[in-house]
């Protein structure tokens, strides 16, 4: 261990430590081998289709087309609790998008996350940052200001759909003085966006952002498509999910996963919530790898749920 500390040290050019600097820096060199990371990047990036999934990116896709060669505007609500995958739907359908010479490479569909109190100026700022603009920041007048540019790169890089994360955050401002007509700033930035440039927008958020159909009824006009994902419930869907994974996963044997009883336990070990999931087979991944078994276990399994839950979770290790 001495002599793994001194090459420790060498490498990131530090003083030789004293000895109660020694846990620290035993700390830091016994983590997750880059092999290791490597391997559970490959699991991170695995996309699960499922009905309710796909009907998500197939309204996307018509979003994507219709926009632009409409005057009409096209947009949706995909709402769902946290983890069920509506910022991975958007991910898949952007990153799986062909290349085209009607917009920027990379541009083509842009996704923005809504603060807990937006305001025009966080949109102007976020939209800019995501055409890699070098002046994205600056007061909220200055921003204000840019809106005009916004349009305009909107316009010249050919984005086709903006993509609206934690979007039940644009109900908040109706709370203040802001609201005139069910419509607030923000809204009418996003309206005109629209309108005015021929793109799609989508609105993720939770199940409640439905409430906007009532409380914005110029923007809701625009967003007719309805869409939702939910966890799973433990039946056969849940089971064709975990064989999905081990389908997928190329690097490591995680068939003892999709077992009867162990996808059972895993469902009630993560709700149905495929990010819990992921996170849960990740931990998996990097805990077996550095062990150097060739296959997950339920010994694996169960230090890795010890590592993402942690000793205070009301439920447990329910494979302990």
């Amino acid at each position: 261990m001495k002599k793994n500390i001194e090459t420790f040290v060498e490498s990131m050019d530090l003083e030789v430590p004293d000895a109660e600097e020694q846990e620290t820096y035993s700390r830091r060199i016994t983590s997750y081998s880059v092999a290791a990371l490597k391997a559970a990047v490959a699991v991170d990036r695995i996309y699960i289709s499922y009905p309710e999934f796909l009907r998500a990116i197939r309204a996307m896709d018509r979003i994507f087309q219709l926009a632009p060669e409409m005057e009409t505007p096209y947009g949706m609500v995909l709402s769902g609790p946290p983890g069920v995958g509506k910022t991975a739907a958007f991910k898949y359908f952007r990153d799986t998008l062909p290349s085209s010479s009607l917009f920027a490479a990379g541009d083509g569909a842009i996704g923005l996350r809504c603060p807990k109190r937006p305001r025009v100026g966080h949109f102007i700022a976020g939209i800019l940052r995501a055409y890699r603009y070098p002046f994205a920041l600056g007061s909220s007048k200055q921003l204000y200001l840019r809106r005009g540019l916004v349009f305009d790169a909107i316009r010249q890089k050919g984005t086709r759909l903006i993509f609206l994360d934690e979007a039940a955050s644009l109900m908040s401002m109706r709370r203040t003085g802001s609201v005139i007509d069910g419509e607030t700033e923000v809204s009418e930035l996003l309206r005109e966006i629209v309108d005015e440039c021929r793109v799609g927008l989508v609105l993720a958020g939770p199940t409640d952002l439905e409430a906007i159909s009532h409380l914005d009824k110029a923007l809701a006009s625009r967003l007719s498509v309805r869409e939702t994902l939910a966890p799973f419930a433990p039946d056969q869907n849940w089971l064709g999910v975990m064989r999905a994974f081990v389908k997928q996963c190329k690097t490591f044997d995680i068939g003892f996963l999709a077992e009867g009883e162990i996808a059972k336990l895993l469902h009630l070990a993560t709700d149905g919530n495929l990010r819990s999931l992921k996170r849960l087979m990740i931990e998996c991944i990097l805990v077996a790898w550095d062990a150097k078994l060739t296959a997950i276990d339920r010994p694996t399994l169960t230090k890795a749920t010890s590592l993402v839950i942690g000793a205070a979770h009301p439920r447990g290790n329910v494979f302990a």
